[in-house]
């Protein structure tokens, strides 16, 4: 909707992508109505006051949850459910983001799974690729479930982490999507992520991470020479 501007309006338009920028823009406004454009607000800060509404908004109805119920096996429904959003494609030739890396997502899947075992759900929009180099060479092969992502209603995996992901694993840090179904997930205390400080992904000269990422997620490092996971502060 367009907004007729006025004498007492101004916008202002923040240029990075994943930083909470209203404090200081707010500490130093005049107007009496202030317009902030932009095109990515990737902060949760922007609405961490609305996000139980948010979540109710999101709430899958009846319809979508009995359709869930067909995505997953009755024996995993009582087990602690380990979901894993992988993203490549366009990250992996853009030359701006880091796509998820095979080395990495099968250490952090090896953690993981240590930590609470379970069955471990993959989404990702490159199932090929998660086969050969994440299912094929897992110690988990029984325990591993390929989600079925319609491509043209991504909302249903987002519903999926409401009702049943115990655990996420995000594993390109600056895939929006990831975030999201880590953000909608059932337990805040259990997402992960991959630290965007390690791989080659230009975002994070944008990124203010304690703004992008809620306090309660766990960044994770993992080790050149060996592989080894492990939590950063």
């Amino acid at each position: 909707m367009d907004i007729e501007p006025s004498k007492t309006m101004r916008f202002i338009n923040p240029p990075a992508c994943c930083e909470y920028s209203l404090p200081p823009i707010l500490s130093c406004e005049q107007s009496q109505f202030l317009v902030v454009d932009g095109r990515f607000f990737q902060s949760y800060k922007y609405f961490s006051s609305m996000e139980s509404t948010i979540r109710e908004w999101l709430t899958p109805d009846d319809e979508v949850r009995q359709y869930l119920g067909t995505m997953i096996r009755q024996e995993d429904m009582e087990r602690h459910k380990i979901c894993v959003h992988i993203r490549r494609g366009d990250f992996v030739t853009d030359g701006q983001h880091a796509g998820t890396e095979s080395d990495f997502t099968r250490n952090a899947i090896d953690f993981l799974y240590k930590l609470t075992s379970g069955p471990i759900f993959i989404f990702s929009n490159e199932q090929k690729w998660v086969r050969k180099e994440i299912v094929s060479q897992s110690k988990y092969q029984n325990e591993i479930r390929i989600m079925p992502t319609p491509q043209d209603q991504p909302f249903k995996d987002l519903h999926f982490s409401q009702v049943y992901c115990d655990t996420v694993l995000i594993t390109a840090p600056s895939s929006t999507f990831g975030w999201w179904i880590g953000y909608l997930s059932k337990n805040q205390k259990n997402v992960y992520y991959r630290d965007i400080r390690d791989v080659e992904d230009s975002v994070k000269y944008q990124m203010i991470d304690d703004d992008f990422y809620p306090r309660s997620w766990r960044k994770m490092g993992m080790v050149e020479n060996n592989g080894t996971i492990f939590l950063k502060n």
